[in-house]
């Protein structure tokens, strides 16, 4: 090895550490650098969010007042509201009582019209008070005798009570058959087993002949209680011809309650 090549190589190893050391130092400076530049950045970051919250905080403070008096205005409106409801309330309660005198006084009104033939008849109208109100016909009044057929004066007092339920639409109807306590006669029992059976067919006739007159069936109920409901001795024949009945009883319709 010649003493050119020795020092070729003696230049290349220490131009290799000058470029180590160099870039040694290099890196000390930016890490240096670094440090120094990273509490400035936190602190512009800090500063901003601190702006940024005390912000967000008066948006919040508004808002929650806000919501303070918008709460305030709706219990003022909850409180009118239930005030006009309880007034409505006594108005329609007055109104039904009304209502209710009325029926009891058309009620008397078919009586009085309908007294020549029900006098015929040995029959009458009576008018209950009641939480309904109630017409009571006698069965000898408006069936055939023995029979679930309408004779011609029940015919005509059903046709007076049509004009009862067009004119009070508010009510629901029910058409009540009752009986003594007479067995059914064998004759008879291949159609009516018992009274039950009777009564209920009875009913049945008096509601199938209203709607047959243009009244609504949806308004209308029917019901058989035999013998079951008797309003007068079953010991003697008037007893019994009080039980032999035909009830058509009004009920008002249900108000629908709106609660909380």
């Amino acid at each position: 090895m010649n003493k050119l090549t020795v020092l070729l190589s003696v230049l290349l190893v220490a131009a290799v550490a000058v470029a180590g050391y160099m870039t040694y130092q290099n890196r000390g400076y930016l890490t240096y650098q670094n440090r120094a530049l990273a509490p400035e950045i936190t602190a512009d970051e800090s500063a901003v969010l601190s702006g940024q919250i005390t912000e967000l905080e008066a948006k919040n403070a508004e808002l929650s007042a806000e919501i303070v008096s918008a709460e305030s205005r709706h219990a003022e409106q909850i409180s009118e509201l239930e005030a006009k409801n309880a007034e409505l309330s006594a108005e329609i309660v007055s109104a039904e009582s009304r209502h209710a005198e009325q029926l009891r006084e058309d009620i008397k009104g078919l009586k009085q019209d309908m007294s020549a033939e029900l006098s015929r008849k040995d029959g009458e109208i009576q008018e209950l008070r009641d939480a309904t109100t109630t017409i009571q016909l006698g069965s000898d009044v408006v069936f055939n005798l023995g029979s679930t057929r309408l004779s011609a004066t029940g015919q005509a007092v059903l046709s007076k009570v049509i004009e009862l339920i067009e004119n009070y639409p508010g009510y629901s109807v029910s058409l009540e058959g009752h009986t003594d306590n007479i067995p059914i006669k064998t004759v008879h029992q291949n159609m009516f087993p018992s009274n039950w059976e009777l009564s209920a067919a009875r009913a049945s006739a008096a509601a199938r002949f209203l709607i047959n007159q243009g009244v609504d069936a949806r308004r209308l109920r029917v019901v058989g209680y035999g013998l079951s409901r008797p309003i007068a001795t079953n010991d003697s024949n008037p007893g019994r011809a009080q039980n032999r009945r035909l009830e058509i009883r009004f009920s008002p319709k249900p108000r629908i309650r709106v609660t909380e």
